[in-house]
């Protein structure tokens, strides 16, 4: 498939040219990506669930009991996502879970240059996850959980190609399920930014969709951080479970790994204490407006970059977008350094 790249014409700034982030060079450890975005990592660690836990806040250890058999109730609905997904695509299906995570994703990227799916990953929600969420949406059972919820079980496709010919095809295969009636789409999310060239789907694709799904609400959702993805509600896959589907590409996945765990840092959400040391540096956010203004800018741009990369990463596109000049952002909270330091994080603990 011949994508053209949008790079020639995406409007990125100048950026900085100082040692510590000018060059991929610098930071030696800013390798692909091995795992997708905090929501979606692979090879998650058993979870200790009980009372005294220290990974969860005391306010949300209530809903641990119930957050776990949610957890454990929804197995069935999610192999019954994978199940659907594996028919329909041409395309693996991995479980983020799995031990072999990372070798079966490796073989997709590896094997799947030039067809429009590139992989698709499949992910339940922590119980530790579940219950912050309940109590951040203010439920206390498993019926309000349930249905306030649409992402206790999930799947990320993710498209080669930097044009919209790769999410147009992923929502024909998804209106195929739609008519066979395997899947009931009752929402669609885009998440998008002024550029349409950015975009995943067309809008004729996506007009024709939303003809198929039938009462399906659609919601142009841009984001102050510009992140860019579409995003699939699905209604009772069964027992009451809704899914969230995502969209998006290779290059996207891999910084919204970093940004969400930047997101986590600067909102002070729990994170693993082995990212503590560089978390205390998003301080500066909450003390200067004009940075967190400039971040929230400066995150734009970079996934603006991100999506205008080539359809296929080469050792010559892994670097983010550095801290341009026009932006008053301290070098700490470059985007390279910050993946630099978690790969240092993750390898000390492994």
């Amino acid at each position: 498939m011949q994508i053209n790249s949008i790079n020639n014409f995406l409007n990125i700034p100048k950026i900085k040219s100082t040692k510590s982030c000018a060059s991929f060079g610098c930071y030696p450890n800013l390798k692909p990506l091995p795992k997708d975005t905090v929501s979606f990592s692979g090879n998650i660690k058993q979870e200790k669930i009980d009372s005294s836990s220290k990974k969860i806040e005391h306010i949300y250890r209530p809903n641990l009991q119930t957050a776990t058999k949610l957890r454990e109730e929804s197995n069935f609905a999610y192999s019954l996502l994978q199940y659907f997904l594996k028919q329909e695509f041409d395309a693996p299906v991995i479980d983020t879970n799995s031990k072999f995570y990372e070798e079966n994703m490796l073989n997709s990227t590896t094997s799947n240059k030039n067809v429009p799916v590139i992989a698709i990953t499949t992910r339940q929600k922590t119980a530790n996850s579940i219950a912050e969420k309940m109590a951040t949406l203010k439920v206390k059972n498993a019926s309000e959980a349930k249905a306030a919820m649409n992402d206790i079980i999930g799947a990320r496709i993710i498209v080669s190609g930097n044009s919209t010919k790769e999410g147009d095809f992923v929502l024909q295969k998804i209106q195929n399920l739609i008519k066979k009636g395997k899947l009931k789409v009752i929402e669609v999310k885009k998440h998008g930014q002024e550029d349409k060239r950015l975009d995943y789907v067309s809008d004729k694709a996506l007009k024709k969709f939303l003809k198929t799904a039938k009462n399906c609400e659609f919601k142009d959702q841009p984001r102050d951080s510009g992140y860019l993805a579409v995003h699939l509600i699905t209604d009772n896959i069964i027992d009451g479970y809704n899914a969230e589907i995502q969209i998006m590409g290779l290059d996207v996945v891999r910084f919204k790994e970093i940004e969400d765990l930047c997101y986590k840092c600067s909102a002070g959400k729990n994170i693993p204490p082995k990212y503590k040391e560089f978390a205390e540096d998003f301080k500066v956010l909450k003390e200067d407006p004009k940075i967190a203004e400039d971040y929230l800018e400066y995150t734009k741009r970079a996934y603006a970059k991100e999506r205008g990369k080539d359809d296929f990463p080469s050792n010559k596109n892994l670097e983010f977008l550095p801290v341009p000049d026009d932006l008053s952002i301290p070098e700490s909270l470059d985007f390279n350094r910050i993946a630099h330091m978690k790969n240092m994080a993750d390898g000390a603990e492994n």
